[in-house]
């Protein structure tokens, strides 16, 4: 009985022996079978356009010599509308064993932005301040709109001979980045050269008539170019003042590109005449009445005129600004033989006076408006106040002393009065008053300038002038118009 147990028990143990050997070997044999394994189709890392299609090429699985592919899951997260770097990730899980493999697609911006002219290609100007950049429109396929960061450079290339001289050329350039680091850019051609001539303008008349024996004044001329601004001008030709004849001036100007222009004055020198005013000849030591009235015109105006019609009166008058509605007036004067002459644009002395230029602008602003309505160019003209106003040293110390100049050396006689009518003494002084300042005033042997007014409110003015011009012809005055061939009248200028 001993002797049989042993042996159950011997069997047993190699039963165990032997399971245990089996399980060893099936874990062996596990243990030695591969992982599933993945293939990427293509290259591992790839880089796509944005806004591009992107297909995946997939991948590949196996198990020993088996495709399990279709056991494989893909996680693509690939967005090609917006840029950056994605995974693509192959994962495949196999009896007791996965498997995972990988791709890199990057998504970017390769593409360069567009950058687009605004206006024509190539450009010509006068100058390179004529120049008016258009700019450009810069737009990227991923950025948008770029115009706002577009950045403008020029070169620059003089040209000093051949077929091109004078000519400046730029090369203007709009470049732009987007946020990637692509570049874009236009290019504008832009080719300056000046080809117009400075404009001279006669400083006077250009037709200029000197009294044979007398000086003649050369009042110059001024030239601007469109590019170079004032530019020097240059004067040819010279005046015998002891030769009667034509002679030419010449008015020579260059600017900077050598663009040259020319204009010229015929200066007359011809023999005195008798001296005339409005038909009189003016005999020295005669005695004359020039009627004078400032102010005008106004509702008075013609009350004067109809007057010295009656009367066969010439006379002058120094006019201020006027409407539109006077233009008739000013027309009867000149063909009833009277002179037009001006006062000033106002008679607001803090206006006028403020300085030379100040007056001189208001009586050119005259002239040309008379010009204009009646096709006469007035040269007669009165300082408001006279040349002997001290009131302009409130404005402009020194102001009527440059006036009596300038106004002589630019073509203009100016008168003041030596009889003062006195109807400038109140709003509307007595007509006898007025005729007795006058009566009283007028002297033989001289030309006398007598001071009135045609303004709105002198109404006794055209009352006293019967008397005044009747008793003036009884006692042999001639009447006369003013001109530059009646001796002028000058008080002491005081300022």
């Amino acid at each position: 009985m001993e002797k049989k147990a042993s042996g159950s028990k011997k069997h047993i143990v190699e039963i165990v022996v032997l399971a245990l050997a089996v399980l060893l070997a099936a874990v062996a044999l596990l243990l030695a079978v591969p992982d599933p394994a993945i293939v990427v189709n293509g290259q591992d890392d790839v880089e796509v356009d944005v806004f591009a299609t992107y297909t995946d090429a997939g991948a590949r699985a196996r198990f020993l010599l088996f495709d399990i592919s279709d056991r494989m899951e893909t996680e693509n997260p690939v967005n090609t509308a917006r840029t950056g770097r994605y995974t693509v990730r192959y994962f495949v899980k196999f009896l007791f064993s996965s498997a995972e493999a990988f791709r890199s697609v990057t998504v970017a911006d390769r593409v360069n932005p567009v950058v687009t002219l605004q206006g024509d290609e190539e450009v010509r100007v006068e100058d390179l301040s004529f120049f008016n950049d258009p700019g450009v429109i810069a737009v990227d396929n991923y950025d948008g709109d770029l115009t706002g960061r577009v950045i403008t450079s020029h070169t620059e290339t003089a040209f000093t001979e051949g077929e091109r001289k004078g000519e400046t050329e730029y090369i203007f350039t709009y470049s732009v980045l987007d946020a990637a680091g692509n570049g874009g850019f236009a290019i504008r051609k832009v080719i300056a050269k000046d080809v117009t001539p400075p404009v001279i303008t006669l400083v006077g008349e250009q037709n200029v008539t000197v009294i044979r024996g007398q000086p003649y004044t050369e009042q110059g001329a001024t030239a601007k170019d469109n590019v170079s601004g004032a530019v020097a001008v240059a004067i040819a030709g010279g005046v015998d003042t002891a030769a009667e004849g034509v002679y030419v001036v010449r008015y020579m100007a260059e600017d900077a590109a050598g663009n040259r222009s020319e204009i010229t004055r015929n200066v007359t020198v011809r023999a005195p005449m008798p001296a005339q005013s409005g038909g009189v000849t003016i005999v020295p030591g005669g005695s004359y009445v020039a009627l004078t009235f400032d102010d005008g015109p106004s509702s008075n105006t013609t009350a004067v005129l109809d007057v010295l019609a009656q009367y066969n009166v010439k006379a002058t008058f120094f006019i201020l600004n006027y409407s539109e509605s006077h233009i008739p007036v000013l027309r009867r004067m000149l063909n009833e033989g009277h002179t037009l002459a001006i006062h000033s644009y106002s008679h607001d002395y803090s206006a006028i006076y403020t300085s030379a230029e100040a007056y001189m602008q208001g009586v050119y602003k005259m002239q040309e408006k008379i010009r204009n309505d009646t096709g006469f160019t007035p040269t007669i003209l009165r300082f408001p106040g006279g040349s002997s106003n001290t009131v302009s040293k409130n404005y402009c110390p020194g102001v009527m002393t440059q006036l009596a100049r300038r106004v002589e050396a630019e073509g203009f006689t100016y008168f003041d009065w030596n009889v003062d009518s006195g109807d400038a003494d109140g709003n509307c002084m007595g007509k006898d008053y007025i005729v007795s300042n006058v009566k009283k005033g007028l002297r033989s042997g001289r030309v006398n300038v007598v001071l009135m007014h045609d303004s709105g409110p002198k109404t006794t003015t055209p009352q006293a002038l019967p008397e005044i011009i009747t008793d003036a012809q009884a006692r042999g005055f001639t009447f006369v118009p003013l001109s530059s061939s009646v001796p002028a009248v000058h008080h002491g200028i005081n300022n």
